[in-house]
Formats: C-alpha cells, sequence, structure tokens
C-alpha cells in the first residue's frame, strides 16, 4: 500500500511538473530531524572538548612528578540510580577516564573498564571489591598514590592516618609503595594467587613472593628504593640501583604473556 501510495504522489508531482528529487529530500531531511528528536534524550550530542577536559580538582595529578597510579573510585563520583539522565551518566564516565588518563595526560590508574580480561586482572578486579581494609593494601602495593573519590574515606574506621583529603574529589594514600625498589627476604610461591599479597603476615616493604629458587637466594629482610626508573619504548623498563648486600628487585608491573610488562 505505501509503494502504491509513492507511486501515486510522484505521479501527481510529475504532472504538476515539480521535482520528485525535491521531495525525496524533503523526506529524507523530514526523517533524519523526526529520528534525531524522538532519541534526542537517549543521545545527548556534547562537544569532544567535554572529553578532552577535567575537573581543577585533578590538576594535583597533573602536578605530581614522581611516579604513580590512580585508582578511580566507581562509587565515590557521581550520582546514579533510575532517575540519573544519560548525559548525567555521560559526565559521570567522562570523569571516571578523566580522560584516559594514559593516553592524554600520561598518568596510569587501576581499575576501569575492559573488554577483555586475563587472569590477574580478573583477581586484581576481585580484590577490589573487597572491603577498604584490603583494597588499600593492595593500592598501596601497587603504587597507587590518589583515589577520585567524594566519598569521606578519610572519615572509615578501616582507613583512618591511611588516607588524607587533597580536596573534595582527591585523596593521597600515605605510605604507599614506589614503582620499584628492592627487599632482601623472598618466601615461596604456594596458590599463585595475588590475594597472597594481603596476607598481614606480610610485609610488601620488606618481603616478596617469588617461586623456583628465588627463595633461597636472600633472606636478610630490607628495603631500597631504585636510583632511578625510566620507561622506554616496546615494553622494555630502564632502571639503575646501588646495594650493599644482594636483593631480590620488584616492580609494581603486570606481566603480559608475551614478555611485555605494563
Amino acid at each position: 500500500m505505501a509503494a502504491y501510495g509513492l507511486e501515486d504522489l510522484l505521479s501527481r508531482l510529475e504532472k504538476r511538473k515539480r521535482s520528485a528529487n525535491l521531495l525525496s529530500l524533503g523526506l529524507l531531511i523530514f526523517v533524519t530531524l523526526d529520528l534525531f528528536w524522538a532519541h534526542r534524550n537517549l543521545n545527548p550530542v556534547r562537544e569532544s572538548a567535554m572529553y578532552q577536559s577535567y575537573d581543577p580538582h585533578l590538576q594535583t595529578l597533573l602536578e605530581d612528578p614522581s611516579p604513580f597510579r590512580v585508582y578511580v573510585d566507581p562509587d565515590g563520583i557521581g550520582l546514579t540510580g533510575p532517575n540519573t539522565t544519560v548525559l548525567e551518566h555521560h559526565k559521570r564516565w567522562q570523569l571516571l577516564l578523566m580522560p584516559n588518563l594514559g593516553i592524554l595526560h600520561h598518568l596510569n590508574h587501576v581499575d576501569g573498564t575492559t573488554g577483555v580480561e586475563l587472569r590477574y586482572q580478573y583477581l586484581i578486579t576481585e580484590i577490589l571489591q573487597k572491603q577498604w581494609a584490603q583494597r588499600i593494601r593492595f593500592l598501596k602495593l601497587a603504587n597507587v598514590k590518589y583515589i577520585i573519590t567524594r566519598q569521606n574515606l578519610e572519615e572509615h574506621e578501616d582507613l583512618v592516618g591511611q588516607v588524607q583529603r587533597v580536596n573534595p574529589l582527591v585523596l593521597r594514600i600515605r605510605e604507599t609503595m614506589p614503582r620499584a625498589w628492592i627487599v632482601g627476604q623472598v618466601f615461596p610461591l604456594k596458590r599463585g594467587s595475588v590475594e597472597e599479597l594481603l596476607e598481614t603476615s606480610f610485609n610488601p616493604s620488606l618481603q616478596a613472593i617469588g617461586g623456583g629458587n628465588i627463595p633461597k637466594l636472600s633472606q636478610s629482610p630490607f628495603f631500597k628504593e631504585v636510583d632511578s626508573l625510566r620507561y622506554e619504548k616496546d615494553g622494555r623498563i630502564h632502571i639503575e640501583v646501588t646495594s650493599d648486600r644482594p636483593g631480590i628487585l620488584v616492580l609494581s608491573e603486570s606481566s603480559y604473556p608475551d614478555g611485555t610488562s605494563l
């Protein structure tokens, strides 16, 4: 029926010597505008500059010259609920990416959203779902210096004295581990799980966990930071260190199966 109707309309236009192409163009414009208007609440249009900007409170991170990582608390950066608009969700994700830290501002962050998870990534994600007492222990070990959240975590009974409020959006973790360091005592690997690092008997500033013959190399507990650390191309890391005793170099990195580290 629609085809007959369209054919009749085109024949009438032809008799009146009016262009059918003009009608087609008009219909296309009308349909486009109609679809856009009907879905305006589902697909809010934003300038690309929105995703290249960041909250002024994050300037503290950009001015910090030391190597560190950032943890974004997904439950503490924006409004959620059934009445939250799609645009508010866009703004929340823009802040969560803030924006794509490593790409635009040469920063790194723990957690986030990814389409594929390796086994160790899954374990990390599971750890970051635990209570803050265990979560903060892992964040310190992972060289996370700042937490992005609006929650009053500094008042949390398990975090008293461990975090400091920098501004309404940023918390600084006290006594976080560096990106690389040397320890003297190594314990044998048990379950091969990231959760071994969360055991209260394990002190990451003096001890490490390793497999093979590594635990037999040194059993004198001590801690020493490296002299310098530089990231190079092809996943290479250049580290310089001096030590007056045998020790094990520990890197706060994720090792991928192909040998690269991120």
